[in-house]
């Protein structure tokens, strides 16, 4: 029984590191770069104080980079949060400012993760622990932040899983901003299957 999301993402790392995790047009990544990738990246947040709970806010372009981001968020410790870059300024800026983000990891932050200092931590994530924020559209005022949980994300996971097997992929062709738990797990822990994204023009 895996008690948190990188249980099970240990595990498939471990037992598929050179095979297809990731893939996007050009851009293809294994499980073990996909891990290595979102190691540094953690790494880059431990440097920059980010801290177990806190919420860190990522506003990327759908591909190989916004999968690895998330990664790394959930491996600092803190929770994700993503935002769609098609939202208007002043959205970004609520829910940033409602989320006390510390700073957004976007397209530069990406760009510049192999100069950025890095710090090693060691932390204890449990099933209780925050993982992703979700908000809501705010169609009748204010968007609302969802929070959901490590085990939620488990939960979800065992149910999108289901009567996969090794020759099938995850395409992923929904908004960022509406990943939750049910729709992040598959790629990194879906074992030998790969994990395609959509293009923007399937929005």
């Amino acid at each position: 029984m895996y008690t948190t999301f990188f249980d099970r993402f240990g595990q498939t790392v471990s037992s598929n590191s050179e095979k297809p995790a990731l893939v996007f047009e050009g851009d293809q990544l294994s499980y073990a770069e996909v891990d290595e990738k979102s190691d540094l990246l953690a790494r880059a947040l431990f440097a920059k104080g980010i801290k177990k709970g806190n919420i860190v806010p990522i506003l990327l372009e759908r591909g190989v980079d916004a999968v690895v981001a998330m990664l790394g968020v959930l491996k600092s410790g803190a929770a994700m949060c993503n935002i769609s870059i098609d939202y208007p300024l002043d959205r970004i800026d609520y829910i940033c400012h409602d989320i006390s983000a510390k700073f957004i990891i976007d397209a530069g932050f990406m760009e510049r993760l192999d100069e950025l200092p890095q710090m090693e931590s060691e932390i204890e994530i449990g099933p209780s622990d925050p993982a992703v924020v979700v908000y809501t559209s705010g169609s009748t005022g204010y968007p609302k932040g969802v929070l959901l949980s490590h085990q939620t994300m488990n939960m979800s996971l065992a149910d999108t899983l289901c009567g996969f097997t090794a020759e099938e992929s995850f395409l992923l062709i929904a908004s960022l901003s509406f990943i939750g738990g049910d729709h992040l797990c598959p790629f990194p822990v879906s074992g030998r299957a790969n994990a395609p994204f959509g293009k923007r023009s399937y929005m």
